[in-house]
């Protein structure tokens, strides 16, 4: 796929980009920034492994059009999903500018890109590439995963993402050589808070002389099949201490992965998003939208679905 191949068409076609990335690299905080800082219509494809889409709750409160995809992995499905979704919003959405798909975190882009040319076909709509965050502190902790390195070799555009928390520069540079050798010719850029422009990241992608090819490098030990995801919903009231204690509890025993969660405690006004990457842990504040309880999501190997049931059970008040 040659720069020429990626001008965006004058005509109606609705350009896609493929948004992928490990666990906790910064996806959803990207394309929460685009939704809350463009003026262009964007309908969002959201994809989780889990029963309960955490990520998608947490965008469909910026503005935009939300299709989710749950308990499912949408390179895995021959398109199936992923055409599904873009069908229901182009169908429901008139006027669409841009579509972006965010990918669980052990998608394979080119199975994606793969898959898509169908839905091309039947909408005229455009994919226009592939751009990955890249988790600046974690990213030599997940360098001998397979999907991590699979992201990076098959996207035109590398994000990485907080670099604010890496002080060394020379450790900064080490990632960027690392990316580099497994895509030559990417695009790299550092970002903070996912703070990029709708406009940059298509235009990082477009001027991109990438082309698909198969990889050359040792790309590590697959984790794909041996990820499992646990959820819980809360029907009650929970309490907010026992909540904060079972948070650390599985951040300390480092039971995932990854883990994100919605909660809503009683009398407050406000709703409180939960992320945690290996020990790395983020607790945001929402206007609460009276629409979401609150819910877990855990994702790990050989995680024990019974102990974390029970911790989940012991936060009803």
């Amino acid at each position: 796929m040659d720069i020429e191949d990626k001008t965006l068409s004058s005509s109606k076609n609705v350009p896609i980009i493929i948004v992928t990335g490990f666990f906790g690299s910064g996806k959803t905080t990207l394309i929460k920034h685009i939704m809350s800082t463009t003026d262009k219509k964007i309908g969002i494809v959201e994809n989780d492994l889990a029963e309960i889409n955490i990520d998608g709750k947490i965008l469909s409160l910026t503005p935009g059009k939300v299709e989710v995809i749950s308990n499912a992995c949408i390179c895995c499905s021959k398109g199936i999903h992923v055409a599904e979704a873009i069908d229901r919003l182009l169908v429901n959405n008139a006027n669409l500018e841009y579509i972006l798909v965010e990918t669980t975190g052990l998608a394979n882009p080119k199975k994606l890109c793969d898959s898509l040319y169908g839905v091309n076909i039947k909408h005229g709509v455009k994919l226009i590439g592939t751009c990955c965050v890249v988790d600046a502190k974690n990213y030599f902790d997940h360098s001998q995963i397979q999907e991590q390195n699979m992201q990076i070799i098959y996207s035109d555009t590398i994000l990485v993402s907080k670099i604010d928390l890496v002080k060394d520069n020379e450790a900064l540079e080490k990632t960027k050589q690392s990316i580099l050798q497994l895509n030559p010719t990417c695009n790299i850029k550092g970002i903070i808070n996912g703070n990029l422009s709708l406009e940059s990241l298509a235009e990082h992608i477009l001027t991109a002389k990438y082309t698909f090819k198969e990889p050359t490098v040792d790309l590590g030990k697959p984790l794909h099949h041996d990820v499992s995801t646990i959820s819980y919903s809360w029907d009650k009231e929970i309490n907010p201490l026992k909540v904060v204690t079972m948070l650390k509890k599985f951040v300390q025993d480092g039971t995932f992965v990854r883990a994100k969660g919605v909660f809503k405690f009683p009398k407050d006004n406000d709703m409180y998003l939960f992320q945690a990457v290996e020990r790395d842990v983020i607790l945001t504040q929402e206007p609460y939208d009276g629409t979401h309880k609150s819910s877990m999501v855990f994702i790990g190997k050989n995680l024990n679905k019974e102990d974390i049931i029970r911790v989940c059970e012991d936060c009803i008040l």
